[in-house]
């Protein structure tokens, strides 16, 4: 292991975001160096993996070498168990296996070229001579190696508590979801094409929780909330037992493997500095609706590498040219979409668990129902605002409360 490294790029975090911006610097030409804190790149599991097929247009590879289900519609239960069935007719999203998918996506990267460092941990970093100086250390045969890794750009795809974004004062996400999701055997699914999505705001306070199935009797269950992670845990155990979840779990359910993580919400005021950019988690690019950040980081990725490619073949890495990946991003459809779920997400937590039950009574009529099936997207929620309130009118009369939490 060499002690000295010079880059074009160092990417801390070899998550999907992570990896696809080093893949895309890399075929652009760019000497890029990409760290991971782990020893296997994917493990720990610390999301679900349900993305929409869209995926594919961004990853270099085929997205069905990873899929493990295909999902056509959900069970959305009310508080009180009110339940509204909704069926695309067709697989609206896909479930991965999620480990697989972030070692291949990390595969591309080497494949364009980028070096990947596993068991490397970024310590920190100097500015240097219009760039950076990072101290690594490499974990290797029971022995650590400290290294150092000069760079023109840093970027921090390090997950939500990026410690890229801490260490040069980039402003953090406006909210954290502390999430406790595991791997279930012995389910007792109605299909294995739908999930069960439950609104219960005892279980899971300012979110909700989920079963996603692989199978009949094995899938993915869990739950995010407003509360500390200590309590995830306890959350979790309350959702096996409550009465609408219950009837899911035969006697001989069993935990075959935990995943435990934060959500970020809300995306900060910026994401950028003199020579850093921050991807993914790190810059709280997941939906504020649904929590997912799959497919959101790998749109950032894009505009991310986009960005960073051209300032380095300017010699330009100062925050007054690495700002146009911050405004290409939020004017995108993904950008869009993040700001108003932040607001979506603001007005939904000003209403009352009975203003929930009444909007589910309305949503459960036949057109309404007929609309979340048309035009339901998970990456893009916000289209079914308009045709939803031609469809139930009577939903207007909680837009104006909604304004209010929504601006507040």
């Amino acid at each position: 292991m060499p002690e000295n490294v010079s880059v074009d790029a160092l990417v801390v975090g070899a998550g999907p975001a992570g990896s696809n911006t080093a893949r895309l610097l890399a075929k652009d030409g760019h000497r890029v160096l990409c760290v991971e804190d782990d020893e296997v790149v994917g493990e720990p599991m610390q999301c679900a993996g349900l993305v929409t097929p869209k995926l594919s247009k961004i990853v270099a590879f085929p997205q069905a070498d990873v899929v493990i289900n295909r999902i056509r519609g959900a069970l959305i239960y009310s508080p009180a168990g009110r339940i509204i069935e909704l069926d695309a007719g067709e697989p609206h999203a896909v479930l991965m296996d999620r480990c697989e998918f972030d070692r291949r996506v990390a595969r591309t990267a080497t494949d364009a070229g980028a070096e990947l460092w596993t068991s490397a941990k970024w310590l920190g970093a100097r500015r240097q001579n219009g760039g950076f100086e990072s101290d690594v250390a490499v974990r290797r045969d029971g022995r650590e190696d400290a290294v150092k890794v000069r760079s023109r750009l840093l970027i921090g795809a390090d997950g939500v508590q990026t410690n890229v974004g801490r260490a040069f004062g980039i402003p953090r996400p406006r909210e954290f979801l502390p999430g406790y999701e595991a791997e279930i055997e012995g389910l007792r699914l109605p299909r294995s094409d739908t999930i069960p999505v439950f609104s219960n705001q005892e279980v899971a306070p300012g979110f909700f929780s989920w079963i996603i199935p692989v199978t009949k009797t094995s899938g993915r269950a869990g739950l995010c909330m407003r509360v500390r992670r200590a309590s995830a845990l306890e959350h979790f155990g309350r959702f096996r037992e409550h009465p609408q979840v219950a009837p899911f779990f035969t006697p001989e359910a069993r935990v075959t493997r935990p995943i435990v993580g934060t959500v970020p919400l809300g995306l900060p005021e910026r994401f950028t500095a003199d020579g850093i950019l921050l991807v993914g988690d790190a810059c709280a690019m997941p939906k504020p609706t649904s929590g997912g950040g799959i497919y959101t980081g790998l749109v950032g990725s894009v505009y991310a590498a986009e960005t960073a490619s051209a300032a380095l073949k300017r010699r330009d890495t100062k925050r007054r040219f690495l700002r146009r990946y911050e405004r290409r991003f939020l004017r995108s459809k993904v950008g869009r979409e993040i700001r108003i779920g932040w607001r979506l997400r603001r007005s939904f937590l000003h209403l009352r668990e009975s203003e929930i039950e009444d909007a589910f009574r309305l949503l459960a009529n036949r057109r309404a129902t007929a609309v979340l099936d048309r035009f339901g997207d998970i990456d893009h929620p916000s289209h079914l605002l308009l045709p939803l309130l031609f469809a139930e009118p009577r939903l207007l009369k909680f837009l104006p409360k909604g304004l209010r939490g929504a601006f507040r």
